[in-house]
């Protein structure tokens, strides 16, 4: 199980950060690292045998052992996760003890209400709110490791719609799309 896992963040923390982003007007932000379970090598006691794939099978009934983790293989997500959090903590982010799956980036000025960023990881998502500095460290930081895409103003997280009025300072956070699809899926739509 210690060989598998990859923490994913609890709703609560999810919430707080989007409430910590409206309250104190900060930008928010989701990268998605490309080919996450691809890029974690394997540790050296791991080992991994697989027969040749179709596509690249020379005829010699050869097996394969594995050095990097892939797509599949029950502990892709723990590999890749490793490797995202220590660099994290390479450059300074923490890893919070209440949710593992949840960095903060300490504000630079010790007199700042908030973090300079914080960054919650949900598989190979990373919804990310603070200051414009805090979130280039942080998205730099990613991007040593993996190549990353953002979305500056994300509209859906992990199935969740987000509604933003930054004048205002308020979110909306709700299901109306996926519940539509729901019952239309069930063919419910007149109920």
């Amino acid at each position: 199980y210690r060989e598998k896992y990859a923490a994913t963040p609890r709703w609560n923390s999810i919430r707080l950060l989007i409430a910590t982003a409206a309250f104190y007007d900060l930008e928010i932000s989701l990268d998605d690292v490309v080919a996450f379970f691809l890029a974690a090598w394997l540790e050296e006691n791991e080992r991994v045998f697989m027969e040749q794939a179709e596509s690249s099978n020379d005829g010699s009934g050869r097996i394969c052992q594995l050095m990097r983790s892939m797509y599949g293989l029950p502990q892709a997500a723990y590999h890749a996760q490793q490797r995202l959090m220590t660099g994290f903590s390479n450059d300074g982010l923490q890893q919070c003890v209440s949710d593992r799956a949840v960095v903060v980036l300490p504000a630079a000025d010790s007199g700042s209400p908030h973090a300079a960023a914080i960054c919650s990881v949900h598989v190979d998502d990373a919804l990310s709110t603070g200051t414009a500095a805090g979130m280039k460290s942080m998205r730099s930081s990613l991007k040593k490791a993996f190549k990353i895409t953002t979305d500056l103003a994300p509209k859906l997280v992990i199935g969740v719609q987000i509604e933003r009025s930054r004048p205002h300072r308020w979110l909306k956070l709700h299901q109306y799309g996926y519940v539509m699809k729901l019952l239309e899926d069930e063919g419910m739509l007149e109920s």
